[in-house]
């Protein structure tokens, strides 16, 4: 007597890609998560004191929160949308020569990690060498090849975004042990 796993065929690549979760669904949910944390955090900082002050301290974090937010849904969608996640082309489009690898767990882990270990060092160590340190440190990471490239990338970026803060903005960063 055979069984019904006798006669069913064996599950296609077509039917595996189907029930695999898109990892830009994926990574979008998760970053919209981060994202949420993020703005409660920001909503939570206090007013200025400053009665005179025309941006408070709340508008760039929140900016930054709302920004990542659209951008983690935007990927969230597009996960869901692409045609990796049923497996299935458009009618009438060509088959890609060569196809594009999903984006790693891995990858967004150690990124976030990195992420995570700049928000601790960045009262410690000041601005521009934790974000100097930051931006490195995921730079050479995500691209190995060009360490020149990324510590000059990482310092102009460091430096400039202190200068135009405290010089233009008169907004306090941290000094850190170059205070």
């Amino acid at each position: 007597m055979r069984s019904n796993s006798d006669t069913e065929p064996a599950p296609t690549e077509s039917d595996q890609i189907k029930r695999r979760i898109n990892a830009d669904a994926v990574a979008g949910a998760v970053g919209f998560v981060f994202a949420l944390a993020y703005l409660t955090a920001a909503f939570a900082i206090p007013e200025s004191s400053f009665a005179n002050a025309a941006v408070g301290p709340k508008a760039l974090p929140v900016t930054i929160g709302v920004a990542l937010a659209a951008a983690s849904l935007v990927l969230a969608v597009r996960g869901l949308l692409r045609e990796g996640a049923t497996g299935e082309a458009e009618p009438g489009a060509e088959e890609p020569e060569e196809e594009v690898p999903a984006q790693s767990p891995v990858r967004f882990a150690v990124v976030a990690g990195l992420l995570l270990g700049y928000i601790f060092v960045l009262l410690p160590l000041g601005y521009v060498i934790s974000t100097f340190l930051f931006i490195f440190g995921t730079t050479m990471y995500l691209d190995r090849g060009r360490p020149v490239r990324n510590v000059v990338y990482a310092l102009a970026f460091s430096l400039v975004v202190y200068l135009v803060f405290t010089q233009l903005l008169t907004v306090r960063l941290p000094p850190g042990p170059l205070g």
